[in-house]
């Protein structure tokens, strides 16, 4: 189906007394919102992530044509969006309503409400069916408020719907936290996809779609990246738009760094690389022990987390907190005291990258 075809039936769909259909007749402003939705849904026929909303609403979608459109004052769609710029600003994310037409109160068009379950049955069903064959790149979905939960159990997915809490009655916190969540499992569950995609394309052209199939029925078992095949680091590499590299490079990072255990890694951090540093002295009048700081290190190596702990004492210490001190890519914070009769500064100080979510 093509979207001028599902845009067609959509407009088939009769308004009544408290349903409007803004995309159905002949006048201006339905011709508009047509025209609208076409440009948006060819803008993202590529998606492959798909956010369900409740319902257009009147200052929005019933006006624009446009699902989640925020220009004038549609809070709802203000603070999903708003979201989505925050946490994956660059990442294509394809957004529709569960129920696409406008519910409002009887004879009253400028106004909102929840679409009933018989509204539901009657024409979502059928119209996301549509909608999900126009899009057949769609691989991660999330439902944004319990209608569309409901209506997204009535299909099958690849990977399990996401829920993001709709951000109505005051659930603005919880809906950014929860696009937060949801967009970072997608960027994973996609990452995974392009890899093993790169893999099976490393073999001969008769096996790849096998060795594809094969990757994902066995993704836990081959993404304990320690001891990665020749191919899976060609892949990666291959991925990231350099094939010159030291491969040994890209093999995963421990979750946990010490000088201890594997110093080794602290020779190849580099300041893009660290997302957070927090150093810490305890107060020595509940550890009288205490006499060095402590550093943690974030770090976030081609998209792989990992952490190290450092004591003062290390060359590794000096060399890490001059990288984040020389920075203007780092915000500076600290708390503490000075202890009289030990003689030192004791408490806590941070540097955190720009716009790093801690």
């Amino acid at each position: 189906m093509s979207i001028d075809d599902f845009i067609e039936r959509l407009a088939n769909y009769k308004s009544n007394d408290v349903v409007f259909n803004m995309y159905r007749g002949n006048s201006v402003a339905a011709k508009k919102c047509r025209k609208n939705l076409k440009e948006y849904l060819e803008k993202h026929k590529n998606s492959q992530i798909l956010l369900v909303g409740e319902a257009p609403g009147y200052k929005g979608c019933a006006r624009t044509g446009v699902p989640f459109t925020s220009d004038s004052g549609e809070i709802s769609a203000k603070v999903l969006q708003g979201a989505i710029d925050k946490y994956s600003p660059n990442t294509d994310v394809l957004m529709w309503n569960a129920f696409p037409f406008h519910p409002h109160k009887k004879g009253e068009r400028k106004s909102n409400r929840k679409p009933s379950k018989a509204e539901v049955q009657s024409a979502s069903w059928m119209i996301m069916n549509y909608f999900l064959e126009v899009f057949p790149n769609i691989k991660c979905v999330a439902s944004v408020g319990n209608v569309a939960k409901e209506l997204l159990q009535q299909f099958e997915f690849e990977y399990k719907p996401s829920h993001i809490c709709h951000p109505s009655y005051g659930h603005k916190k919880q809906c950014e936290e929860d696009t937060y969540r949801a967009l970072s499992r997608f960027s994973n569950i996609l990452l995974d996809e392009r890899i093993m995609r790169s893999v099976a394309d490393c073999v001969e052209e008769e096996y790849k779609e096998a060795a594809y199939h094969y990757l994902k029925e066995h993704k836990k078992e081959f993404f304990d990246w320690y001891g990665l095949s020749d191919h899976m680091e060609y892949a990666h590499a291959y991925l990231l738009g350099d094939k010159d590299i030291n491969l040994s490079e890209y093999q995963k990072w421990p979750n946990e760094i010490s000088t201890e255990k594997n110093a080794e890694y602290l020779d190849k951090v580099k300041p893009e690389y660290i997302t957070r540093v927090v150093c810490e002295r305890d107060d020595p009048y509940y550890d009288t022990s205490a006499s060095i700081w402590t550093m943690k290190v974030y770090l976030k190596v081609h998209g792989w987390n990992a952490m190290a702990t450092i004591e003062d004492s290390s060359p590794w210490y000096k060399k890490i907190l001059g990288m984040v001190e020389k920075s203007d890519d780092f915000v500076h914070k600290s708390i503490g005291d000075y202890s009289e009769e030990e003689g030192f500064w004791y408490g806590r100080f941070s540097y955190t990258r720009k716009n790093e979510k801690v």
